[in-house]
């Protein structure tokens, strides 16, 4: 459980890096940095019983008093990284950068 779960989370935060890289603005960049930190470190302290407790029913039975909530979290951010892709965003980004560069 806990390496395949490691894999969901894995896939979940590249793909919303790179949503982040390519959509987000620089002026949110470092709240979304926090919020990553902490997200990492919530993951990793969900993913832990998986870890100790081998059983396959210990497991599930922790996940379940935590409500699968970094899974259903993961499952809605790639489902998400998916279907928000704003283009102005994009834009925007694009051309804040190139003024950037002039300067």
């Amino acid at each position: 459980m806990f390496f395949s779960s490691t894999a969901l989370i894995i896939y979940s935060s590249r793909r919303t890096y790179k949503w982040q890289r390519d959509y987000m603005s620089e002026r949110f960049v470092k709240y979304w940095r926090m919020f990553s930190l902490v997200m990492t470190h919530v993951g990793l302290i969900y993913l832990t019983p998986a870890f100790h407790l081998v059983e396959f029913k210990e497991t599930l039975r922790a996940w379940n008093g935590m409500y699968w909530f970094v899974h259903i979290f993961s499952i809605a951010s790639i489902a998400l990284t998916i279907l928000v892709r704003p283009e102005r965003w994009k834009k925007r980004k694009k051309d804040f950068a190139a003024s950037k560069k002039e300067k």
